[in-house]
């Protein structure tokens, strides 16, 4: 067995799981006719501006979506679809809907820019 096997974010008790990611990503990612080369999704705890936490993508895209705000929105709704959990936070206002940070170009020490 390879790849990701035991992944999961469940710092708020919404229990999602890489499969709901995943599928989340390759249903939006579609929808918007664009590639993703890699992603990966953490938990932000305690958001600088002292608001609700979010779930942040960090995003490698192939291809950018012609539509950023209504790509983060249609896979928001999606992850909500697939997860009562992450829904109920949501709407209870317990998180914020999740935010995407774009990896730009990778630099000389391996590392990605990020754009917001």
């Amino acid at each position: 067995m390879t790849g990701r096997v035991d992944h999961y974010i469940s710092a708020f008790g919404e229990h999602v799981i890489s499969k709901e990611v995943e599928e989340a990503m390759t249903i939006t990612a579609s929808k918007f006719k664009c590639s993703i080369v890699e992603f990966t999704v953490a938990p932000q705890i305690n958001p600088p501006d002292n608001s609700e936490p979010y779930h942040e993508w960090f995003v490698e895209f192939g291809e950018l979506p012609g539509d950023l705000t209504g790509f983060s929105r249609s896979l928001n709704e999606e992850m909500c679809r697939q997860n009562i959990y992450y829904n109920d936070l949501i709407k209870g206002k317990v998180l914020q809907k999740l935010k995407i940070g774009v990896l730009g170009k990778k630099m000389h020490s391996g590392l990605y820019e990020i754009n917001w």
